[in-house]
């Protein structure tokens, strides 16, 4: 086999940064000069379902995070994870007996939003981490994107427990924590420089039977 072959590009759906740059026109901010600044597609708000590559959407992330600041950043993604995003996936995890099975079935209803998505769960000394992998880079952009990937997870455990929960350790692959202290809270235990994003998951969560119900869900279409 060749060693020259390019490394695939990971795609996104676009609907992911329609829904961003929705909510950031609500901040009287102008989306068209976000979309040329972080090198997205001009036609964005008319594709349908179509796949991104995930670098303008990780600048895009980047973009919105310096433009708003930290804390209208953190409402942003999180209004945008939990109204927009999630109500077009939870409704796969109806067949799902518990919140374990829900994580572990979270694999094949990423690979229809994100290509070369890695998430599973691992029990390590009778301690359960869910756990996602992304290539690293060292630029600002990526810290912002995995933000957003950490946030997604937290909020995707409270729609199916219905509860506030927060991890109490949490792992990323970034360097520094401030933005994550900033967005997620201090009451979180943070360890830096890590090969992949784990969140700690007591059992007491992973048991629990999944809380869906129709009003949770929306059309998958976006």
């Amino acid at each position: 086999m060749s060693n020259n072959q390019e490394p695939m590009t990971s795609l996104i759906k676009s609907g992911y940064a329609r829904i961003l740059l929705e909510l950031f026109r609500e901040y009287n901010e102008d989306p068209h000069q976000a979309i040329r600044d972080s090198g997205l597609p001009p036609d964005l708000f008319e594709l349908d379902q179509e796949f991104l590559p995930q670098e303008p959407v990780k600048r895009l992330l980047y973009l919105l995070g310096n433009q708003l600041g930290m804390h209208n950043f953190g409402d942003l993604i999180r209004t945008a994870i939990k109204q927009k995003a999630l109500p077009r996936l939870l409704g796969e995890f109806a067949d799902c007996g518990t919140v374990r099975e829900a994580l572990e079935h979270s694999r094949s209803v990423f690979a229809f939003d994100s290509t070369n998505i890695r998430v599973g769960l691992e029990t390590v000394h009778s301690r359960t981490w869910y756990w996602c992998r992304r290539d690293y880079d060292a630029t600002q952009p990526f810290v912002w994107s995995e933000v957003w990937a950490v946030v997604y997870a937290i909020e995707l455990i409270r729609a199916l427990t219905k509860s506030d929960w927060t991890p109490k350790q949490l792992k990323v692959q970034h360097n520094e924590i401030e933005l994550y202290k900033a967005i997620i809270g201090t009451s979180t235990q943070y360890f830096v420089s890590n090969e992949r994003i784990e969140w700690l998951i007591e059992d007491e969560i992973l048991n629990q039977q999944p809380i869906i119900s129709s009003k949770d869900t929306t059309p998958k279409a976006r």
